[in-house]
């Protein structure tokens, strides 16, 4: 019976959070001792393309100094290449989900449809290094790195959008 009241007022507090968090996202208002605390919409704030990448462009350009250091090993080497890779797709998924919630519905599903395939493009792109090298221990260096080159492509891709 105890673990029964326990369990119900977790989900209590979890289901509770979840609707604070949802009109906080809406944009509702709610006063608060007198004062609008009205959370900003999409169109209130404008999304920083340009700082977005500029920022991935200094981290990644770190990170290739790194890697041109000759004293790496390997497993060194693949872990830059792979953190220069997360730094990409990580910004190019912030600015495909800015997008996608700001296009319209009429091109909505073509726009997920090309980036779906694109998606695949990359993936098949990677699993013939892999094959190349026999996925030897520069298959992970040589996949990354041209994984994340063909993300920072998209990314420019994308940024084009936030211009129409």
């Amino acid at each position: 019976m105890k673990k029964n009241l326990i369990t119900k007022c977790k989900i209590a507090v979890v289901f509770g959070a979840a609707l604070i968090c949802l009109a906080a996202c809406k944009g509702n208002s709610e006063k608060d001792n007198g004062k609008d605390t009205t959370v900003a919409t999409e169109s209130e704030t404008k999304y920083d393309v340009d700082g977005k990448i500029e920022s991935a462009k200094k981290e990644v350009a770190a990170l290739n100094e790194r890697l041109q250091d000759e004293s790496l090993n390997q497993t060194e080497m693949n872990q830059l290449a792979t953190e220069i890779y997360t730094i990409w797709d990580n910004t190019m998924n912030d600015m495909y989900n800015v997008l996608k919630d700001t296009v319209s519905k009429s091109i909505k599903e073509s726009f997920e449809a090309y980036q779906e395939k694109w998606l695949k493009e990359r993936e098949m792109e990677i699993k013939k290094i892999q094959i190349e090298y026999k996925d030897g221990s520069i298959a992970t260096l040589s996949a990354m790195m041209k994984a994340a080159e063909m993300t920072e492509e998209r990314v420019y891709e994308l940024k084009d959008y936030f211009s129409e």
